[in-house]
């Protein structure tokens, strides 16, 4: 069966599609790009992924674990909780019109309402919710994890702890409850990295202006240091 699809990423199209090696190439390469979010700047809407077939069908996906379906002139169908090892297979089978494989999904007709971005950081196996909380600025759901008993110290794929991510993103209550619950402010990532060079990049992410020297001062305050200090 001839193939003709076309990708689509976050930050652009992809070149068309037209044999099962391309394909897989391009479903690997988009479930990577949406698992590899590092952050969901807050002026910045998250854009989606998709693949189109010759027909004009449609399957797009988005950071908060929502599917969409556009087929035949048929309203949307959604899948709202795939889980993220199984994109790249629901994607490969789009793109060879597996029908059967596509459709023996649970799908809805109404569209899921995720409060929480699903996908976010999904290919590093190692990230915790806490990890993507902190990096939010979820404060509900940092408050949620850290009385559930997460591991404050946790490390993920690259080492960082989720007070570094909170660092990273500016987030000054995140930080403050991190530490008061236990966070080490001096743990070091994978490169030797702390929680206080994270938050020199905190400005990116930080249109008051204040929070990001706010989070060093914190940080300071217990301790902190940089990790060329004693360079």
């Amino acid at each position: 069966m001839a193939i003709n699809i076309r990708p689509h990423g976050r930050y652009g199209p992809y070149e068309p599609v037209t044999n099962k090696r391309q394909l897989r190439k391009a479903a690997s390469r988009l479930v990577d790009e949406i698992g590899s979010e590092e952050y969901l700047r807050p002026d910045e809407e998250h854009r989606d992924v998709w693949l189109t077939d010759a027909n004009d069908h449609t399957l797009v996906v988005d950071m908060f674990g929502c599917v969409a379906l556009k087929r035949d002139g048929e309203p949307p169908r959604y899948l709202g909780d795939l889980p993220y090892a199984e994109l790249e297979d629901l994607l490969t089978a789009f793109g060879t019109a597996d029908w059967d494989a596509v459709l023996s999904r649970p799908w809805s007709p109404d569209r899921p309402s995720p409060k929480r971005p699903r996908y976010l950081h999904a290919a590093n196996q190692k990230m915790t919710d806490l990890h993507r909380a902190a990096c939010l600025g979820d404060l509900d759901w940092v408050q949620a994890e850290i009385a559930a008993g997460a591991d404050i110290r946790a490390g993920c794929d690259e080492g960082t702890t989720p007070l570094h991510r909170a660092a990273a993103t500016a987030q000054l209550k995140i930080c403050g409850l991190l530490i008061d619950a236990g966070a080490d402010v001096n743990a070091p990532d994978r490169t030797g990295m702390t929680p206080l060079d994270y938050a020199d990049c905190g400005d990116e992410y930080d249109f008051t202006g204040k929070a990001a020297a706010r989070v060093e001062k914190l940080l300071k305050k217990h301790g902190a240091v940089h990790s060329y200090d004693d360079e």
